[in-house]
């Protein structure tokens, strides 16, 4: 008699069956993972990146309803994959600020994960999206808080955890009028400073890049430091 084919050849074949299009091949797949087959929650796998359709919610539903650890594992890195490749669109090439927004939204869908399990691939999706964009425009506003705060209290920032309440006038009483007259006595390049980080909301780097010459993160702190030192009543 022949020879009994190998587990993995078997797998291969399913997942060759799927790719195809044969739902019963994916089926298959799902039903060997499920019994927990390594080779067939990795080909289950290679299916989802590869963006076969019907992959992303058997890979769903082995991961969450069945909560298969290994695949557990593969899905919220790949998650965490998609969600930083979101952030790069949201937020720019600030790696630090990617990492934050995908783990900040790992740790939310975490704690909801019995109300989510019984999503769809792509309402998962969805919901992971809306996440990312809820997460940068809060961590806009609060930048945009930070920023009036250590405008209106003149300082270099450092000051921000200390200034009173009562003192910091919120961002949208400042009118444009406001911040040129508060701005009025200093010299053009130190106004396009000012104007830079508090009406544009770049940070150091950004700054230092559109000077010319270019100026490093420490020397634009250093001068915008004195700038406000300056400002102080």
């Amino acid at each position: 008699s022949a020879p009994k084919p190998a587990p993995e050849d078997e797998i291969a074949r399913l997942a060759a069956r799927a790719r195809e299009g044969e739902a019963a091949g994916l089926e298959a797949l799902l039903e060997r993972a499920e019994l927990g087959e390594e080779h067939a929650v990795e080909a289950l796998f290679a299916l989802l990146r590869e963006g076969l359709s019907g992959a992303l919610d058997a890979f769903v539903h082995l991961a969450l309803k069945s909560k298969n650890l290994p695949a557990r594992e593969l899905l919220f890195e790949h998650l965490r994959s998609i969600l930083r490749e979101w952030a790069g669109g949201l937020l720019g090439n600030l790696p630090s600020e990617r990492s934050d927004l995908a783990q900040s939204c790992i740790r939310r869908f975490l704690a909801r994960e019995p109300d989510l399990a019984n999503m769809s691939g792509l309402e998962l999706l969805a919901y992971l999206r809306q996440m990312a964009a809820n997460w940068t425009v809060d961590r806009h506003r609060e930048r945009k808080r930070r920023r009036q705060v250590e405008l209106a209290g003149h300082g270099t920032g450092r000051e921000l955890d200390t200034i009173p309440s009562r003192q910091v006038r919120p961002p949208e009483e400042i009118s444009d009028l406001d911040f040129e007259a508060l701005i009025s006595s200093l010299a053009p390049e130190e106004k396009d400073l000012i104007r830079m980080r508090f009406k544009e909301g770049l940070n150091y780097d950004e700054i230092g890049r559109r000077l010319n010459p270019p100026l490093s993160y420490h020397a634009v702190w250093m001068r915008l430091a004195r700038i406000l030192r300056r400002m102080r009543p």
